[in-house]
C-alpha cells in the first residue's frame, strides 16, 4: 500500500517536472521565432529605406545631368543611344526646353527603356 502511494507521488512529481520542462522549452522556442521574425521586420525596414533613398539619389543624379548638361547636349547625345528606339531624346535636345521637361523625357525614356511594356 505504501510502495503505491510513494509511486502515485512520485508520477505526479514527474508529470509536474516534465511539465514545467516542456513550458519553458516551448517559451524558448516561442520566443526565439518571436526574435527572428523582429530581426526580418526590421531588415525589411532597412532594406526599404535604402531603396527609397536609392530612387531619390537617382533621381537627383539625373536631374543634376539633365540639367548641368544641356547648354553642351553632352548627356542627351548619351540619351541617344538609351532612346534610339522611341525618339525622345530629339524632343530634349532643343534650346526651348525647360530642364522640368527634360528631366520628365530622361525618367519616360528610361522607363521606357527598362521595361517592355510601355508607359499607360
Amino acid at each position: 500500500m505504501v510502495l503505491m502511494v510513494l509511486m502515485v507521488v512520485l508520477m505526479v512529481i514527474l508529470m509536474v517536472v516534465l511539465m514545467v520542462v516542456l513550458m519553458v522549452v516551448l517559451m524558448v522556442v516561442l520566443f526565439v521565432v518571436l526574435m527572428v521574425l523582429v530581426v526580418l521586420i526590421v531588415f525589411l525596414m532597412v532594406l526599404m529605406v535604402v531603396i527609397v533613398v536609392l530612387n531619390v539619389v537617382l533621381m537627383v543624379v539625373l536631374m543634376v545631368l539633365v540639367t548641368h548638361t544641356a547648354p553642351t547636349g553632352a548627356f542627351t547625345t548619351l540619351l541617344d543611344d538609351l532612346c534610339c528606339t522611341t525618339g525622345e531624346a530629339s524632343v530634349i535636345k532643343g534650346p526651348k526646353a525647360s530642364p522640368e521637361h527634360q528631366f520628365s523625357v530622361v525618367i519616360f525614356s528610361v522607363h521606357k527603356r527598362l521595361s517592355d511594356q510601355p508607359i499607360q
